[in-house]
């Protein structure tokens, strides 16, 4: 077969899967040696020190390098790892957090008042949905958007996933 045409590792072909190769994957442990950012390994999930890692990403290169290394020990972690890991005190201040909740909130009263905030996944008023919360919120609070979506580490654990160039997108 053409090289072009050869099977690729990154996709999935549904007589490759074995539930045999699911068992063994879920079955390894988690080592603390191969997570050595992580404070802790909590039921086979590596545990990140949100407080502790700030500390070592500033400006320098020492900063910088020390931030390559954490999204290749996270990249690690979600392809060939147990596949999740906690970021403990990812916000360092919880208001943001608790403002943009307020934010999605008064933008799900607004969708009830003016039925626009319908679900069509549901029965009406079974489920609340603000479709787009990312734009949303951006345009009717820009200072929110900015702390809350403005987050340093937040942007290196998508990075460390989807690369440099990443898109997100948010729907509360």
């Amino acid at each position: 077969m053409p090289a072009t045409l050869q099977p690729d590792p990154r996709w999935l072909n549904p007589d490759q899967c074995r539930v045999s190769d699911l068992a063994r994957i879920v079955q390894a442990p988690t080592r603390l040696e191969d997570c050595p950012s992580a404070s802790s390994i909590l039921k086979g999930v590596p545990v990140y020190d949100c407080a502790r890692l700030r500390a070592g990403l500033d400006a320098s290169a020492a900063g910088k390098t020390r931030r390559r290394a954490l999204m290749a020990e996270w990249a690690s972690v979600w392809e060939s790892g147990p596949g999740v890991l906690v970021l403990q005190g990812l916000y360092d201040n919880l208001d943001a957090v608790d403002a943009a909740s307020a934010a999605f909130q008064a933008l799900i009263d607004q969708g009830r008042k003016s039925g626009s905030g319908a679900d069509h996944f549901a029965k009406p008023g079974a489920n609340d949905r603000v479709w787009n919360a990312l734009e949303k919120l951006c345009l009717s609070e820009p200072q929110l958007f900015a702390a809350y979506y403005g987050n340093g580490i937040l942007a290196m654990a998508c990075e460390a996933w989807l690369g440099p160039a990443y898109q997100i997108t948010s729907q509360v």
